[in-house]
């Protein structure tokens, strides 16, 4: 591939060149976001942008987003990958609303580079093959607006695979493992079957709950892993996830996505209304949310923290019925915590299938530093 490489610090612009080349890459280097730019407008020939996000003058943020607005189709759908070293919220939120294909942390590893350099490639290809279809089906059944439907909701996909790899990354910096997200999905999906939900929604519901608590992407580490009582300030610190999730998981147009981001916003909600953010009440209560939160508390109660130990199936099953000091039942949903009880075997057994982190590698990649 092409590649027009944007960094401000000539040594990393050089590393980074050298591992292009090694990998069989040819880029065009650029100082500045400026200088890039005025590349893209007269020349504009490459397959992809990898730019550092923090620069002088015009930052990757600001270029990445004068490159979309670009009137040349082909300049302005760019794949991107931007290189950060910093994890802050806001900005990735922005980053995610122009639709880059991939996040790489600094210091970059040759590994991770090739992985997201893969990827893009494959998006490339992929984009290529539906072009072709497109204009073999126009031909023979003039259905352009349907296909060029199937076609963005297809593009979109590099977008959601990214904000999977945010999510991964959160639980990294919560739990260091992959293997509760695996159980939250799995809880999620028995509950929707046990509700007599359609397939599809049952699917649906499979691969938004794990994305619940993207927004601890933004928290500190300090108060996440803190093991004493959080003050009044970290509570609200904490708290702050589930806005910032679902602002996150909300700039995709995925329907899985769009259905994560109300998880991720209402999962604190209570069935009484002493919830968080917003004091819902009952059925008020998105009930993707309303499933997420109860599996979420039985999945927490069988997990060790900085500050409590790990109950055993039936321990955690006697606190969800009785509750305790922790633990307050009148939260929940009272049919969907029936259901749950009535059918408590299927989720112990669960999770004694899923107790060790079964992670993709490309999501590995992206939480390893």
């Amino acid at each position: 591939m092409k590649i027009l490489l944007v960094e401000d610090d000539l040594a990393t612009r050089e590393e980074v060149s050298d591992l292009l080349e090694t990998l069989g890459h040819h880029t065009v280097d650029s100082d500045c976001a400026e200088e890039a730019l005025q590349y893209i407008r007269s020349d504009g020939s490459a397959d992809l942008i990898l730019f550092d996000l923090n620069m002088p003058g015009t930052s990757g943020l600001d270029m990445i987003r004068e490159v979309r607005h670009t009137s040349t189709q082909s300049i302005s759908t760019m794949p991107a990958i931007c290189m950060t070293g910093s994890r802050d919220a806001h900005s990735v939120v922005e980053l995610l609303k122009t639709g880059i294909t991939d996040f790489l942390f600094k210091p970059l590893r040759l590994a991770d580079l090739k992985s997201s350099l893969q990827k893009v490639e494959s998006e490339i290809s992929r984009v290529r093959a539906q072009e072709s279809q497109a204009a073999a089906l126009n031909d023979k059944l003039n259905e352009k607006d349907k296909l060029l439907e199937e076609l963005s909701l297809e593009l979109s996909e590099s977008q959601t695979e990214s904000v999977l790899c945010l999510a991964y990354a959160a639980e990294y910096k919560d739990l260091g493992t992959g293997a509760h997200l695996r159980r939250i999905s799995k809880y999620a999906e028995r509950m929707a079957e046990l509700l007599g939900w359609s397939e599809e929604r049952c699917s649906s519901i499979a691969l938004a709950a794990p994305l619940h608590d993207v927004g601890k992407i933004g928290i500190p580490d300090t108060v996440l892993n803190k093991t004493g009582t959080l003050t009044s300030r970290e509570f609200n610190c904490l708290k702050s996830h589930t806005t910032l999730g679902a602002e996150i998981l909300s700039a995709s147009k995925s329907p899985v996505m769009r259905l994560g981001a109300k998880i991720a916003h209402y999962h604190h909600e209570n069935y009484d209304g002493t919830g968080y953010p917003s004091g819902l009440v009952g059925s008020q209560i998105p009930i993707e949310a309303m499933i997420t939160a109860i599996v979420d508390v039985y999945d927490a109660l069988r997990t060790s923290r900085p500050y409590k130990e790990a109950m055993d199936h039936a321990s955690a099953i006697d606190t969800m019925c009785n509750g305790d000091e922790r633990t307050d039942v009148s939260k929940f949903h009272p049919e969907l915590l029936k259901t749950f009880l009535h059918n408590h075997h299927d989720f112990g057994e669960i999770y004694r299938k899923n107790t060790v982190a079964d992670v993709p590698p490309i999501m590995l990649s992206a939480v390893a530093h």
